[in-house]
């Protein structure tokens, strides 16, 4: 290679190393999923056939492999009609009050027109009338639950589960239409739980796919699938200090992308890269995976590292990964001796014409001398 070719190369380099470091510096790494917008958990979509679907229940025939999820609009099931006897006695607070059976009041207080004999005008007379002496009330109130109130509930309870999970996929397109591409929906697997020896804490999931949600109104129905630009899952370790990860975590995080690939749902391979990071943090190794865990349940961060599949539907704050990514995959395709394309060749010869990138010290930083920065 000619003096002026590897003069080019390093200059090549050092503008990829710069825009990487620029890139960090607005940074914020997020290290519990608490910080998120929206979050939907998995465990959380009922098992309601004709309502509800997702790939976690493994796959069904009359879905498509792409449909991640599926909710429909399950109609509110109309409340019973209260026997007449019984309509002015209901307390109508309660009816909707699943947890307990509604209650009739104690009394009720009518009016009654009596005529005064003397004078012949008429005159209204309240009177109480209490339930322990309307047995016909109380018989008709214990049939309607019996028969009526009770067996509503049983549906209703399922039109609650069904309503939450419609409720918050529509809260989520709602706010991924106002924020545009600022956010992101990403369907994640492997929830790490862990106090590392930095004293961070860190409680976020570790496989990630872009995915996205698509809005049926005629239908009343809404459906994730993959993202069209997420062809690829990707492994996310930096809730996790340097110092802390794993020293061996570019190639875990290497072997994982390559082991799922662009299937998520191959449970196999899943809890086979979640398994091997565990076992490679703390530094005894101590971590553990529990595939089993649908539903987290690691109540505190300890020291120990605990993963779990917990998967989630989570709409975040988009972040700088694709960027640092594609700036790494670069720099290696340059230091390789692969073709530069000529537009970044041009971005390199245009800050070298600004003088913002002169010399290169001999630990590999930049020198960018007395220049001013505008960031």
């Amino acid at each position: 290679m000619r003096n002026d070719e590897i003069k080019t190369t390093d200059k090549i380099i050092r503008i990829v190393d710069y825009l990487s470091a620029l890139a960090k510096i607005n940074a914020k790494i997020i290290r519990s999923l608490d910080d998120y917008k929206n979050i939907l958990w998995i465990h959380n979509i009922p098992k309601e056939s004709k309502y509800c679907f997702t790939q976690a229940w493994a796959q069904e025939d009359d879905h498509d492999g792409d449909v991640w999820i599926e909710v429909k609009k399950f109609q509110e099931p109309e409340l019973p009609k209260i026997p007449t006897k019984c309509v002015e006695w209901v307390k109508t607070e309660t009816l909707r009050n699943i947890k307990d059976l509604p209650e009739l009041h104690e009394f009720i207080v009518v009016e009654q027109i009596q005529t005064d004999p003397g004078t012949g005008e008429e005159l209204a007379i309240s009177e109480k009338i209490y339930l322990e002496n309307s047995t016909e009330v109380q018989h008709a109130w214990d049939e309607y639950l019996e028969k009526h109130w009770i067996p509503w509930t049983e549906i209703y309870n399922r039109y609650l589960s069904v309503q939450k999970v419609y409720a918050d996929l529509f809260h989520i397109y709602q706010e991924q239409q106002k924020l545009g591409e600022q956010y992101e929906l990403v369907f994640c697997k492997g929830l790490l739980t862990w106090k590392a020896p930095s004293s961070h804490e860190a409680k976020r999931h570790i496989i990630v796919c872009k995915a996205s949600l698509e809005f049926e109104p005629h239908l009343g129905k809404f459906t994730v699938k993959q993202a069209i630009d997420g062809e690829q899952v990707d492994i996310e370790l930096d809730m996790i200090e340097i110092q802390d990860q794993p020293q061996n975590v570019r190639l875990l995080i290497e072997e994982g992308r390559n082991a799922i690939g662009s299937n998520l749902w191959d449970r196999g391979n899943v809890d086979a890269v979640l398994t091997s990071i565990a076992n490679s943090l703390a530094d005894s190794g101590q971590g553990e995976y529990h595939s089993d865990r649908l539903t987290p349940k690691q109540a505190t961060i300890n020291e120990k590292p605990v993963i779990e599949y917990a998967p989630a539907l989570i709409l975040r704050k988009r972040s700088i990964r694709g960027l640092e990514q594609l700036l790494v995959s670069m720099k290696e395709q340059i230091e390789s001796g692969q073709i530069v394309p000529d537009e970044f060749l041009d971005l390199c010869e245009s800050f070298s014409k600004k003088g913002e990138l002169e010399t290169s010290n001999s630990d590999g930083s930049i020198d960018i001398g007395n220049q001013e920065i505008f960031f």
